[in-house]
């Protein structure tokens, strides 16, 4: 299987992460990516021509002093890699703008996404009002 990220006009999907849905949508990201610095990337399975998931890691563009990263793989494409294999695309990216701590935040109930988060280094550092975990890594 080969992968590749998508950067142009494709038929992208919206995720609704509570019902765990894809979307579908058009999205021209090199035009939007020209007047964001936030980072949105969609992975494509070119060999079956279907979305394998979506990472992202915002701060810039809302001023914050943290960066936070959110991630989701199709639920036919989970247990596989994918999500460590966008994570650390991310991670490697948010370095190379000079940021050294990233943060995100995940229900506590979502076993499989706490156990990525913390086999690929994060730490649980407290919780936020709706309970969701906010985990940190120093990359």
């Amino acid at each position: 299987m080969s992968i590749m990220p998508c950067k142009s006009l494709i038929d992208d999907f919206i995720i609704d992460v509570k019902n765990d849905k894809f979307f579908p949508i058009k999205v021209i990201l090199d035009t939007y990516n020209k007047y964001s610095y936030n980072i949105y990337v969609y992975y494509w399975n070119k060999d079956s021509d279907k979305m394998i998931g979506f990472g992202m890691v915002r701060g810039w563009d809302e001023g914050w002093n943290e960066k936070v990263l959110g991630l989701i793989v199709h639920p036919d494409e989970r247990s596989k890699g994918f999500g460590s294999f966008i994570m650390q695309n991310l991670e490697e990216n948010v370095l190379e703008r000079g940021i050294n701590t990233i943060r995100l935040h995940v229900n506590p109930e979502n076993r499989a996404a706490v156990r990525l988060y913390l086999k690929r280094g994060y730490h649980i550092d407290g919780s936020r009002e709706d309970g969701e975990l906010i985990m940190r890594k120093e990359l």
